[in-house]
């Protein structure tokens, strides 16, 4: 799973706008991906689509990882959790 941040600063073009102005305006975000499978030996291709309303301002994921004398711990019971962070 990856987590995609784009950096709202002065060169973003979401710069002008706030989560309001995206949300009454109906925008939509589109991640394409490409990437090469080494065991197929082929390019794979992934496209997902986010409406404004989907996307969580102002949170982040919660850390999942665990590390202790046994090793690493993952709890994917809590992959969706998120808590709120203050945004610049």
């Amino acid at each position: 799973m990856w987590t995609i941040v784009h950096p709202i600063s002065e060169k973003s073009p979401l710069h002008k706008f706030k989560s309001e102005d995206l949300l009454e305006k109906d925008t939509e975000f589109i991640a394409v991906i490409k990437a090469f499978d080494e065991s197929f030996s082929q390019s794979v291709y992934s496209r997902s689509s986010y409406k404004a309303y989907e996307i969580k301002w102002g949170e982040k994921f919660t850390y999942l990882a665990k590390r202790d004398l046994k090793g690493i711990s993952i709890y994917v019971g809590r992959i969706d959790e998120t808590f709120e962070v203050d945004l610049n």
